[in-house]
């Protein structure tokens, strides 16, 4: 849909009704966490942007990710992780780093975001989905850090929306895409002729997959909302709300 003229021209006029990119600072576990945010016109879901060891929060701004994935409807939040950008060099508790994940999402207030994870981000990652897969509502890794030390049988029974991205010229990122395609259901995005940051060399092609992926996660969870509602009414009240 967002590649076709029509898609291109809508995302263009959500664009333009989109509120400014706001920032601020949160403290998940006591580190203070700096975050920039774009908000959607109407709210389909929520994003959160995790970063690679070169870059920041505001990389993804740079790039037109958080107003084009707020575009699309999502409210969208990237964040600098701890000791990178404005956010604190280390954080004061011994906490896992999957736990300071769960508390960061409690700060933003999101509920259940998709979370992108690119290279050095999978340290956060990772842990995040393997250990607290029911605060996703769905998961993209891009050739993270640590995805080939990680067992396939825990790869197998993880139950989250997973879309893999990883750039043709990069040997480490189709090493990591092979162990992670053990996820069941997950979808492999190959993007042709990119290396290990892949998403800066076809932006285009990167946020057309990730807004679909996107639209088709706020989906999926709408229906597991509706299945969960009508699981509470008795029998006749189902079959009227199946009418």
């Amino acid at each position: 849909m967002w590649s076709s003229p029509a898609g291109i021209l809508l995302l263009g006029v959500l664009f333009a009704l989109c509120g400014p990119t706001r920032s601020a600072f949160v403290e998940p576990l006591g580190c203070s966490t700096f975050y920039q945010e774009a908000l959607p016109p109407e709210s389909l879901g929520e994003v959160l942007l995790l970063h690679g060891e070169r870059y920041t929060s505001s990389t993804w701004k740079d790039l037109g990710t958080l107003e084009a994935l707020a575009a699309a409807g999502f409210r969208t939040v990237a964040v600098d992780l701890p000791g990178y950008g404005e956010s604190q060099l280390q954080r004061i508790d011994h906490e896992t780093d999957a736990d300071y994940m769960a508390a960061l999402l409690s700060e933003l207030k999101m509920k259940s975001p998709i979370v992108v994870v690119p290279s050095m981000s999978g340290k956060y990652g990772i842990p995040l989905a393997i250990e607290y897969p029911e605060r996703l509502s769905g998961w993209v890794p891009i050739a993270p850090v640590g995805a080939t030390k990680i067992f396939s049988d825990v790869y197998e029974q993880l139950e989250v929306q997973t879309l893999i991205f990883w750039g043709q010229n990069d040997r480490f990122g189709h090493l990591g895409s092979k162990a992670l395609k053990a996820i069941p259901g997950s979808i492999q995005q190959m993007i042709p002729d990119a290396g290990h940051a892949c998403y800066l060399e076809n932006t285009a092609l990167f946020h057309q997959k990730l807004i679909e992926f996107s639209v088709s996660c706020a989906r999926a969870k709408r229906r597991r909302l509706l299945l969960a509602s009508l699981e509470k009414h008795s029998p006749s009240q189902r079959e009227r709300a199946d009418d």
